[in-house]
């Protein structure tokens, strides 16, 4: 047997075995730098951690030495919203830095950045939320009464964002003291009825009251 033939068997046997290795820990980490992905972040519990992996979150066991799929970004890629321009960027409060993962205290929670907007996805159950939104013109929203002036109202519509609610627009009569008319940490219904260009998001409740009025065949006032 020639020296060339034993060299060309050694080399040939070390290639199918490193084609057959196992998933370790080490090897998931090295493939994650060689493909300058972000770094691992192991959950609270020690024993798992996320990555991301093209365009998946990929889980890691520590103890098993498997991997799996946990979620695709391909839904939450085409729910997020696009970082609004500078002089929004403040108003929305959407300082996120994108493709990130962070564990919740549990490690049954990940919160992810995906394309500047902020996703909350459920171990448990498999499901995501989105936490960023940005609000639409003529949307009707929930919100929750923040702060009464003499003018109006500053109403959060959702978490972060808030609107004003002028005192023009608070009921179908004019009204002479908002605090006559709503309570701070009160829940009321509002329409977005402008939004600036500066992010600034002027609300109605007075539209919608004048829309109920209308289906229900009772006249507008003003």
């Amino acid at each position: 047997m020639s020296v060339r033939f034993i060299l060309f068997s050694l080399v040939t046997t070390l290639s199918l075995f490193a084609q057959k290795k196992p998933i370790t820990i080490d090897a998931v980490i090295q493939q994650s730098h060689e493909k300058e992905a972000p770094q691992v972040v192991w959950a609270p519990d020690g024993k798992h951690f996320a990555y991301f992996q093209d365009s998946e979150v990929m889980l890691y066991d520590a103890a098993a030495k498997s991997e799996k799929t946990l979620l695709s970004l391909a839904p939450l890629e085409k729910a997020a919203v696009p970082v609004p321009e500078p002089p929004r960027f403040d108003w929305q409060n959407r300082r996120v830095s994108e493709d990130s993962l962070e564990w919740s205290h549990t490690g049954k929670q990940l919160l992810l950045s995906v394309r500047g907007d902020l996703f909350f996805f459920s171990l448990d159950t498999g499901t995501w939320q989105q936490l960023t939104a940005t609000p639409e013109i003529n949307k009707t929203y929930l919100g929750k009464v923040q702060r009464i002036t003499d003018f109006g109202a500053f109403v959060e519509i959702m978490p972060g964002t808030d609107g004003l609610l002028h005192v023009s627009e608070i009921a179908n009569h004019r009204v002479k003291d908002v605090r006559d008319e709503l309570k701070e940490g009160e829940q009321i219904l509002v329409k977005v009825i402008n939004i600036d260009p500066t992010g600034k998001i002027r609300l109605s409740r007075k539209a919608l009251l004048q829309e109920e009025g209308a289906a229900a065949g009772a006249p507008k006032t003003s």
